[in-house]
Parts: structure tokens; sequence; C-alpha cells
């Protein structure tokens, strides 16, 4: 459902690529890791893709937040299977 969602809105029609979960350990956490990831794939990535998109299952505000502290934004949310969820984009 994911793709068929971001097909049919304005992010649909550029280059995208897709971001698979992000799952940072505890012991990890606060350190930079998500911030350092998403930074690095926007060097290395911004002369190919114009968006980095993601989905996040609305209960996890963990994520939720963190994707809006570097500038993601929500392009969508869609429920599936009884869970809500939110499509996340970046402009990079």
């Amino acid at each position: 459902p994911m793709f068929s969602e971001i097909d049919t809105s304005e992010i649909g029609k550029s280059n995208y690529l897709i971001m698979g979960q992000v799952c940072v350990t505890k012991n990890f956490r606060g350190k930079g890791v998500f911030r350092g990831l998403y930074a690095h794939m926007t060097k290395v990535f911004s002369e190919t893709f114009d968006y980095i998109v993601t989905e996040i299952n609305v209960k996890n505000t963990r994520s939720i937040n963190a994707h809006k502290s570097i500038r993601f934004k929500e392009l969508i949310r869609y429920n599936f299977e009884g869970e809500t969820w939110a499509i996340v984009f970046k402009k990079i």
C-alpha cells in the first residue's frame, strides 16, 4: 500500500529513495547515529534523488519525533491491517 500512496502524490512524479525502518539500540540513542545516517544518505544520494521517503507506524512516537527533528514532513497517513502508518519525506 505504501507505494500506491506515494505514486498518487506529488512525490510520486519525482525520483525518490525509499528508506527502510531505522532501529537504534538503547545504548546508541542520543549519540547522533540517526542524524548521521540521514546526513550521510543526503550527501551520497542528493545528486540522484529528490527525496528520501519512509513510513512509520503512528504508534511509534519516538520515530515520528526523530524524523520531524531532521525536517521530515508527513505526506499522508493510511490504514493497513488495523494499523495506521505515516508516510514521511525529506527533500535532499
